[in-house]
């Protein structure tokens, strides 16, 4: 079984992941003016504060864990580029050697050129190779 990555579906889910990140803000809520005075009641003041502190380590988190993502798939679309690249530029077609111009095989090994006077470095003489 195989699967086709396409890597700006990747980049476009990322930029989708910043944006919601951003539509969080950059600053959570703060409620800083309870007190109880304020509320008349000791016990609401301190389960408000106790609330907004959560929330504030939520959106934190929240802010935190959307931009890892969005981090995460940019490198790895930058990931699947870098290996499609690498993978082309190392596939030699085995049939037909590097180029037509290059008398190098596709690992690498010397091959006489047609028609050349050098024998072969590997495998069976060549018929009037190497002969002067």
């Amino acid at each position: 079984m195989s699967y086709e990555v396409l890597v700006q579906e990747l980049r476009d889910a990322a930029g989708e992941y910043d944006g919601v990140a951003s539509s969080f803000g950059v600053t959570p809520v703060v409620i800083d003016h309870v007190t109880p005075d304020s509320l008349g009641h000791i016990e609401l003041a301190a389960w408000l504060v106790a609330v907004a502190e959560q929330c504030g380590n939520a959106h934190t988190a929240l802010n935190d864990g959307f931009g890892a993502l969005a981090l995460g798939l940019r490198t790895s679309a930058i990931d699947y580029e870098t290996t499609d690249d690498q993978v082309a530029d190392f596939f030699v077609d085995p049939f037909s050697g590097p180029s037509s111009s290059d008398s190098l095989w596709p690992y690498g090994l010397p091959m006489p050129a047609p028609g050349s006077a050098e024998p072969p470095l590997y495998g069976p003489p060549v018929p009037g190779a190497g002969e002067r």
